[in-house]
């Protein structure tokens, strides 16, 4: 038992050893260099170009979380100019932006006494939005 103990693990010395009882190293042909840089270069070609499949997945998904945006500001009666406004890659974000933004501006919302109705959005309708003090100021007095 005490003869493994004292054994030390050599390495096996896989290369015939030369003339003065070195190992000898592995040489390469220009053949051997060319096709290991070709292969590494086209590894990292590969990595740098981007994958179809995954640039029509992340589209499919955008388009998806655009969609659905789009049927929540229809449903709730807001209007689709936030579509453009906002940012629709995470509907849940998207969501809660509409929400805190319409707490803060009621008038985005005509179903809890909103002034602006979504089909005139953009457009002023002085009839739904009440006394208007500035065209009362340039109204010509006669």
């Amino acid at each position: 038992m005490s003869e493994n103990t004292n054994k030390v693990a050599q390495p096996e010395n896989t290369t015939p050893p030369e003339g003065n009882g070195t190992p000898a190293g592995k040489t390469f042909t220009q053949d051997d260099i060319d096709r290991i840089i070709s292969e590494r270069l086209a590894r990292e070609r590969a990595k740098a170009e981007p994958d179809p499949l995954v640039e029509r997945d992340k589209a499919l998904t955008a388009r998806e979380n655009a969609l659905t945006c789009k049927e929540y500001l229809t449903e709730k009666g807001y209007p689709a100019a936030l579509l453009d406004i906002l940012d629709t890659t995470s509907t849940d974000l998207f969501k809660n932006k509409v929400d805190a933004l319409v707490s803060v501006l009621p008038e985005l919302n005509p179903a809890i006494g909103g002034k602006i109705p979504v089909a005139t959005w953009g457009t002023v309708n002085h009839s739904s939005v009440g006394h208007d003090p500035v065209a009362e100021a340039f109204k010509r007095k006669d």
